[in-house]
């Protein structure tokens, strides 16, 4: 009788401890952490679907008041400046960061041709738009880092949380071990 009530004992701890710790591995986690980077990966798209479309209308908007003769040459001076952005986008010898100057250089070398197609009456324009353009890019670089800072957080939070759990589950388990210990003690 002794030893079942024992047995029965361990048996309501173990099964309490399992219970305890299950429960709390669902604590204020409800939403999980795929969901959460899908969340974030959905607003950082639709930003940046946002931006771009801005900026195509702004391009447009001056693009339509030019002649047709200066349109037909910066079409043509994009088209040929595209190899040179793709050979670069391409290039597997060069870092991230060496590819971002080299392509900042053949924008600006592209800039500045475009700039000498361009009536001198509409330069205040053109000029005012790059900023502006510059300014978006600015503003889209410091968001996406912003949310690259918080799904880090996140993550580190929720990594401290489930050490936090770990540990108060490593300290049930010593008194339950312990206390079943005790009762297993009785029986020797």
């Amino acid at each position: 009788m002794l030893l079942t009530t024992g047995l029965v004992a361990v048996a309501l701890a173990t099964s309490s401890l399992y219970s305890v710790s299950y429960a709390s591995s669902d604590d204020d986690t409800s939403v999980k952490l795929g969901e959460q980077r899908k969340e974030m990966m959905k607003e950082k798209k639709e930003m940046h679907g946002e931006m771009m479309d801005e900026r195509k209308d702004m391009h447009d908007d001056f693009f339509d008041q030019l002649d047709q003769s200066v349109q037909d040459e910066i079409k043509a001076l994009h088209e040929s400046y595209k190899p040179q952005f793709e050979a670069i986008k391409n290039d597997t010898t060069k870092t991230n960061d060496e590819k971002e100057v080299a392509m900042k250089a053949l924008h600006e070398e592209l800039h500045a041709k475009v700039r000498a197609l361009i009536p001198a009456d509409l330069l205040a324009e053109f000029d005012a738009i790059k900023d502006d353009l510059t300014d978006m890019k600015d503003e889209w670089k410091m968001k996406k880092d912003q949310m690259k800072t918080e799904w880090k957080n996140t993550k580190a939070d929720r990594k401290a949380k489930k050490q936090e759990r770990r540990a108060t589950m490593k300290t049930r388990y010593r008194i339950v071990f312990s206390k079943v210990d005790n009762v297993l003690a009785k029986f020797e």
